[in-house]
């Protein structure tokens, strides 16, 4: 997978911290798909869904080797 995969450190030459990549993934997706982000607690219906999704999805083996 190294091969085929960098850190953001390794692509920018400087650490980036958790705020800087978090506001920089909000903006991104904010610009390319036209919305306005808001910050706020997730709902119930969310929270079992993230729950569901990382049990069924990206808590497999599948997932994580299919690079």
């Amino acid at each position: 997978m190294r091969a085929r995969a960098a850190t953001l450190e390794e692509a920018l030459g400087r650490r980036v911290g958790w705020e800087e990549a978090a506001e920089a993934l909000a903006a991104g997706f904010a610009g390319e798909l036209g919305l306005i982000l808001e910050q706020g607690e997730l709902t119930p219906e969310e929270l079992t869904l993230a729950r569901r999704l990382e049990i069924e999805k990206y808590a497999t083996e599948e997932w994580t080797a299919r690079v």
